[in-house]
């Protein structure tokens, strides 16, 4: 029976830049979130010139801040492991059989996907949170947006 090193390495290297592939699709779907929120908050001061703050309005505001902030942490926050270093695997591995470099390398993809794993998790969970407070952002929003209007008869 054949060694199995090779086809555990390539399942391991793909589960691995699986990882990178949803780390770059959390922070473009960041990203998105971000560039929305900056036209809702341009919004929002567009609409409220004029007009005296209400407890709706503020609410809005502050559940748009903090998930503004949930997002700049998504950008700021974790630093995701990625091995090997090429230097390490150059300098300890150039002169090792192939097959314990193959073991060695597949090691070191399990604890970076392990480690990086929890990581992404907690982000992903922080992206969905900061979806909801947006939404309750915009909910607290029109509802002001209603209540200040509707009752005068106008709707702008």
């Amino acid at each position: 029976m054949k060694n199995s090193s090779r086809l555990v390495y390539r399942e391991l290297k793909e589960r691995i830049n699986s990882q990178f592939e949803t780390i770059e699709n959390i922070k473009n779907k960041a990203g998105t979130m971000l560039g929305f929120m900056a036209v809702i908050l341009t919004l929002f001061f567009s609409i409220k010139q004029n007009h005296s703050l209400s407890y709706n309005f503020l609410f809005s505001l502050i559940f748009l801040l903090i998930s503004i902030m949930m997002i700049i942490y998504i950008f700021s926050a974790a630093k995701f492991r990625a091995d090997p270093k090429p230097r390490n695997l150059y300098e300890l591995y150039t002169s090792e059989k192939e097959e314990k470099t193959i073991n060695q390398l597949s090691s070191n993809f399990v604890e970076s996907y392990e480690s990086n794993e929890i990581k992404i998790n907690y982000l992903a969970t922080i992206s969905n949170i900061s979806l909801i407070i947006l939404f309750l952002s915009l909910l607290f929003f029109v509802l002001d947006y209603l209540s200040n209007y509707v009752h005068c008869g106008v709707i702008i």
